[in-house]
């Protein structure tokens, strides 16, 4: 999770491929009142079985043969993914932070641009069962998220030139080249690293002070 998360930050458009559609028509009832069965609260929202269940559907279309683990490790690992995105909404709400329209403008060009033609895409969307006001929607959570962590993460690390010098001190052999050359690409590794670390602390702060009920 945590390098997913790194991935993230830095390419808006990965997400496409880990979509999932939360649907509040999934919870309201079609010809009779259907009560959902709530697999999980986090402080004043819930997340229901359908969700849940829809959310583990596409996480085994995408990753196909790739996804190991028990039906119920699946679950659980989708579930515990479910419950940090909404403590990070909720973040976000309480920050005020919100994802403009040229953001959404940003985000759903750079998906469109990675298919050969419109056609491609429409046919992809259909593939995955979403609508663009699904894929719209899916979209301002995760620009949501993404200003969120740029704020509260990105912004406050910092890689100096001794952390670089030291990093190529002890990986020159495998760098195999001089530091000035290999800077950027050092600069890069050193920051994903804290990055990862910070990250994963932050969040834990986070998921202290949220109340989460687990009825899985």
């Amino acid at each position: 999770m945590r390098k997913l998360i790194s991935l993230i930050v830095f390419s808006i458009v990965c997400f496409f491929f880990i979509l999932h559609v939360t649907r509040d028509t999934l919870h309201v009832c079609y010809a009779a009142q259907v009560v959902e069965r709530i697999v999980a609260k986090v402080n004043d929202e819930v997340i229901f079985k359908s969700e849940l269940d829809e959310y583990v559907r596409n996480a085994r279309a995408q990753m196909g043969d790739r996804i190991t683990g028990s039906e119920s490790e699946l679950a659980r690992k989708a579930l515990d993914q479910m419950i940090e995105e909404k403590i990070l909404l909720q973040e976000a709400k309480k920050e005020d932070i919100e994802a403009t329209e040229d953001d959404l403008k940003t985000a759903l060009q750079n998906i469109r641009d990675k298919f050969p033609s419109k056609d491609e895409f429409d046919r992809e969307m259909k593939k995955q069962g979403m609508t663009l006001a699904d894929l719209q929607e899916t979209l301002k959570k995760q620009v949501k998220i993404l200003r969120l962590i740029e704020k509260n993460v990105k912004r406050k690390i910092q890689v100096t030139s001794g952390e670089g010098r030291e990093y190529y001190r002890q990986h020159k052999d495998e760098i195999g080249k001089p530091l000035d050359s290999a800077k950027e690409e050092i600069n890069n590794i050193i920051f994903e690293q804290k990055f990862n670390e910070a990250f994963g602390k932050w969040v834990e702060k986070l998921k202290k002070r949220a109340i989460i009920e687990i009825k899985l």
